[in-house]
């Protein structure tokens, strides 16, 4: 008997702190998706890849991009109240099959680039340069190693 209670209070337990984690998550996806800063509309268009660069101790070491590569975009619009935004990748023997990502969408906050592809949400860091380049810095896995990677785009 002081089994099957202690078993219903600990379901209890978690089933609580779940529902919890679940509105938190929800309210969360709700600050995301209002527009909050005007910067952010700056960003509407398509921006194309112009460079990667892996950054080093030793400093920042420009990467080769492929002719796709540089076909392909991010895509930033507004729809109703929301930014959203999609990557468009270009793919193929003459990178002519363009490949997009689920729409999602995303905020800037404090230089943080926080977007959802394919119900996946990352966090970056995103510089405008100008009005017509910009960068995102992520973090990946380099030859084995936590690197930081530098992507600068062109508005086209």
């Amino acid at each position: 008997m002081k089994k099957v209670i202690l078993l219903s209070l600990l379901s209890s337990f978690f089933l609580q702190c779940n529902s919890q984690k679940q509105e938190q998550i929800a309210k969360h996806i709700e600050e995301l998706t209002t527009i909050t800063n005007t910067d952010s509309k700056s960003l509407i268009g398509k921006w194309y890849l112009t460079g990667t660069y892996v950054l080093t101790n030793t400093g920042r070491k420009k990467e080769t991009d492929t002719k796709c590569q540089l076909q392909s975009y991010w895509k930033f619009y507004q729809e109703h109240e929301q930014l959203k935004q999609s990557r468009v990748t270009a793919n193929g023997k003459d990178c002519s099959e363009l490949i997009s990502t689920t729409a999602g969408n995303f905020t800037l906050k404090n230089g943080d680039f926080i977007y959802f592809i394919d119900d996946v949400m990352y966090t970056a860091s995103l510089k405008m340069v100008s009005s017509k380049t910009m960068t995102i810095t992520t973090r990946d896995f380099y030859l084995g190693k936590d690197t930081l990677i530098e992507k600068t785009y062109e508005k086209r």
